[in-house]
């Protein structure tokens, strides 16, 4: 018979090997078991958090996090370990002075970026606590002064959320490796590989994958999965849209930039820029002839051998920066797959033709509703009291997030009865509850991209207020592209006086209505395979250049 020493070993060995075949649910189950045996043992204390994060289930974290820091409360491995756990459990202003007395100290700084992705982190305190700016830029300020510049993603992500970062002065000290590149036996069909974690059900998966399919008329498609995540989509993905699929989480940067070159890629494209799952160091190498970026990030990389980004004219502004030259498409930057499903249900009736009361409405991710846009939104219901918002999203599956939400909305006079708050739903039910929007408000300065496609499919119109960067102005494109302009603010002014007349003048939204989802259909928007064939026209323009 074991003994518990042995038993516990026994355990945390089975629990290691689930982990690697990400059965995480059995893992923790042994992992507690061998917890109950030995309770102080660090490398099971570690794993169990770990994947209890993953898997969203906070219960327990916070008492396990503190047994570690009794075992060495100066730990810096547990102090990190501690602060995720802090903010997961919603002890925000604890969690964030945890980690502000971390990043104090310039030695602990290039530690803190190999163990955590604390731009995630502090953009999960942005959304929760609305604005922390000052964080924002101590931690810039100490990026530039220790010049721990191998990895700006976070400077970069963070700055599509505050939108007036210097991005010139940012993307002049990123690093990037010298390396030229000479091209050789140029192919008829050239191989184009793209390089994303989000091949499955995800806003950058629900566009690419009919696009994918049309392009293989013209390329032979090559994909690099970062992750190991499968679905339905990826599924669609794998065995309609691509000549090769490759999983390459497993590989680190030499061996992914030895198998793209041994693939003979002519054109790479990142698909991700600074969110997760990226893989954007191998940009920096100059592994193919052409690179460049697209959808996943809506801003410059700042990587010097990235070569363009794709835009189309409506999101250009004359000043915003671009390390990458940008490669206009005629029409709009990207196009949307059609949701197929039976479960999805049109209406071209306005709600308020049977609701009596006009209802605006914003599915956008909460980080983008800042205080500003509540209280421009708050104008307007103050405005039109019989009036009201629908806000879905899976922000606000979290109580003490639509808590913090309601207070800045009665902070700013609005009535409790004028507020619909969601929890999030899976995709078909989300875009059914479109329907149930007269007109959808759009963020600024962060537009929504997804969401507005998804509005425009089931219908909703959009106001949308013109920007001064590619990410601010997603909306002012859609609206263009369906020859909406009557729906684009020039200033905040303009956008409530926009919201109050349509929300005043009913009968125009309802005749709207009934044409819209039809129009935006046989619009830009949804035509992959115009699309496709542009894409291929200048990418084809860029390799004969060569």
């Amino acid at each position: 018979m074991e003994n518990k020493e042995k038993l516990a070993e026994r355990l945390f060995i089975e629990a290691l090997n689930l982990i690697s075949k990400n059965n995480f649910t059995d893992a923790i189950n042994r992992l507690e078991t061998a917890h109950k045996i030995i309770p102080k043992r660090v490398s099971i204390i570690n794993n169990l958090i770990s994947l209890k994060l993953k898997l969203n289930d906070t219960k327990d974290t916070l008492t396990l996090s503190e047994k570690l820091l009794s075992v060495d409360p100066n730990k810096f491995d547990y102090q990190i370990i501690y602060s995720e756990v802090l903010i997961k459990n919603n002890f925000f202003n604890k969690g964030k002075r945890v980690l502000k007395k971390l990043i104090r100290d310039k030695n602990n700084f290039k530690d803190i970026q190999k163990r955590i992705n604390i731009y995630k982190l502090f953009c999960l305190l942005y959304s929760k606590v609305f604005i922390i700016k000052k964080n924002y830029f101590y931690l810039l300020k100490v990026y530039f002064l220790t010049k721990q510049l191998e990895d700006l993603s976070f400077i970069f992500f963070c700055a599509q959320y505050l939108g007036n970062i210097n991005k010139k002065k940012i993307c002049d000290l990123y690093k990037t490796t010298k390396a030229n590149f000479l091209i050789s036996n140029k192919r008829e069909k050239i191989n184009i590989g793209f390089i994303s974690g989000d091949f499955h059900h995800h806003p950058v998966g629900f566009f690419i994958s009919d696009f994918l399919r049309e392009i293989r008329k013209f390329f032979n498609v090559n994909l690099y999965y970062t992750i190991s995540e499968k679905d339905y989509l990826t599924n669609k993905i794998i065995f309609e849209s691509c000549d090769n699929f490759n999983f390459i989480q497993n590989l680190d940067e030499k061996k992914l930039i030895e198998k793209i070159k041994n693939d003979h890629i002519d054109v790479l494209v990142d698909l991700s820029g600074h969110t997760a799952n990226n893989r954007m160091n191998i940009f920096t190498h100059r592994i193919c002839p052409i690179q460049l970026t697209w959808i996943g990030f809506l801003g410059s990389t700042g990587i010097k051998n990235m070569d363009h980004i794709i835009v189309d004219p409506h999101v250009l502004d004359k000043d915003e920066y671009f390390s990458e030259k940008p490669l206009i498409m005629p029409n709009i930057w990207c196009t949307m797959s059609k949701p197929i499903s039976s479960n999805i249900h049109f209406s071209n009736i306005s709600p308020v033709k049977k609701n009596n009361f006009f209802t605006f409405g914003c599915f956008n991710n909460l980080s983008k509703i800042n205080p500003n846009v509540i209280k421009v939104w708050s104008i307007i219901l103050n405005k039109s009291p019989k009036s009201k918002i629908f806000l879905k999203t899976g922000g606000l599956n979290n109580k003490f997030i639509r808590s913090l939400f309601l207070r800045e909305f009665k902070k700013n006079l609005v009535n409790e009865n004028q507020l619909i708050f969601e929890t999030s739903s899976p995709r078909e039910d989300l875009l059914n509850c479109y329907n149930n929007i007269d007109l959808v408000l759009d963020t600024f300065p962060y537009s929504g991209g997804t969401t507005n496609f998804e509005a425009s499919y089931m219908g909703a119109p959009i106001l949308t207020k013109l920007g001064k960067s590619f990410l601010s102005n997603c909306g002012v494109s859609i609206n263009k592209n369906l020859n909406m302009e009557n729906f684009i603010a020039n200033t905040e002014e303009d956008y409530v006086n926009l919201a109050l007349f349509y929300s005043e003048n009913v009968n125009k939204i309802i005749d709207l209505r009934k044409q819209h989802q039809n129009h935006a259909l046989k619009s830009p928007l949804f035509d992959t395979k115009k699309f496709a064939a542009y894409f291929t026209e200048k990418i084809y323009g860029e390799y004969k250049k060569l």
